[in-house]
């Protein structure tokens, strides 16, 4: 049976949320064929031309060969019928969480009518947030499978020899993973590196201007950021809603001590050895926390692995899953 993994984008020069699931989909089934969207789209195709484009893309081939199986991102599906095909998606971003917090986010998931076509033989949340978002869209998860991290590397190193491969002072150091928009709550970062007397690593695929005190690496492997995690002291996380997550949880891999916004998943599996929690738009418990959060004992790693939040847990979910619809 081939497997086709339909998905935004799959860059190969650098990690993300989107880039690191289907990557490790395509480790786990590798004879798949991932389908980038932006790499399929015509010039100036908006978000539903691109979708349909993969949608026609996949009909086409199950006309080929009816034998096939897609995994998708369930934000990615609904313009083209194509329930005859079997299909399996993924819940992992809370638009619609995001959007009544924000107000301000334009996404098709929220949009009426952008769902008219969406069916999948298994719906899988990312999270138990996720299960409660997927009721608001009356969806009904069959089952919770959580990203799994790579714990052989990601893993503690020796922070000495990092910090001078990347040039980071000896002093205190912050690390934020994201981009620097509203949803990942980037501002607050801008107001904590102007009133906080330590080094930040920042670490995202979107250009921007470097902040003071500050180094940016762009479009980091994920041997890079595991390296550039372990020049750090503690790891933040600012975003106001979080679906799942994959930094938070490499962060916690390396055992770093970790702040956290009380973020909706990482309830899933919240532990007072992770670190200290705070609200996501209180700058003055971000404050707090930087300045405590390396005063208390913590150790975020064996968190993780007590909650099998590791890949070969993770790959065993998927594998179950895909043989029981595949053989369903």
């Amino acid at each position: 049976m081939k497997i086709y993994l339909p998905n935004w984008t799959q860059r190969t020069d650098c990690v993300g949320g989107v880039e690191t699931f289907f990557g490790k989909l395509k480790e786990l089934f590798p004879k798949s064929e991932l389908i980038s969207a932006e790499q399929m789209a015509k010039p100036n195709d908006n978000f539903l031309e691109k979708v349909k484009n993969v949608d026609e893309y996949l009909l086409s081939e199950y006309e080929k060969d009816k034998n096939m199986l897609v995994i998708r991102d369930a934000e990615f599906g609904g313009v083209l019928d194509i329930s005859k095909i079997p299909q399996i998606a993924f819940f992992q971003n809370p638009y619609k969480t995001i959007n009544k917090t924000l107000g301000s986010v334009n996404h098709p998931w929220v949009i009426d009518g952008y769902l008219k076509h969406f069916r999948a033989d298994k719906l899988i949340a990312a999270s138990n947030f996720m299960v409660d978002e997927m009721r608001s869209d009356n969806f009904k998860a069959d089952c919770v499978i959580p990203h799994g991290i790579d714990l052989d590397l990601f893993k503690p190193k020796n922070k000495t020899k990092l910090r001078k491969k990347y040039k980071i002072p000896n002093k205190r150091v912050a690390v934020w993973v994201g981009a620097p928009n509203v949803i990942k709550n980037f501002q607050m970062i801008l107001n904590l590196i102007d009133t906080q007397d330590i080094f930040w690593i920042l670490i995202s695929k979107n250009n921007f201007m470097t902040p003071p005190n500050c180094k940016v690496f762009y479009n980091q492997t994920s041997e890079q950021v595991s390296e550039l995690l372990n020049c750090a002291d503690f790891f933040i996380l600012t975003s106001p809603v979080e679906g799942c997550c994959i930094a938070m949880l490499e962060a916690m891999a390396t055992n770093l001590p970790c702040i956290i916004s009380k973020a909706g998943y990482f309830w899933d599996f919240w532990d007072d050895r992770i670190g200290i929690s705070v609200n996501w738009n209180n700058f003055d418990e971000h404050h707090y926390a930087i300045n405590k959060i390396n005063q208390i004992k913590t150790d975020s790693r064996n968190v993780l692995i007590e909650r099998k939040l590791d890949y070969n847990s993770w790959k065993r979910a998927w594998k179950s899953i895909v043989e029981e619809v595949t053989n369903g």
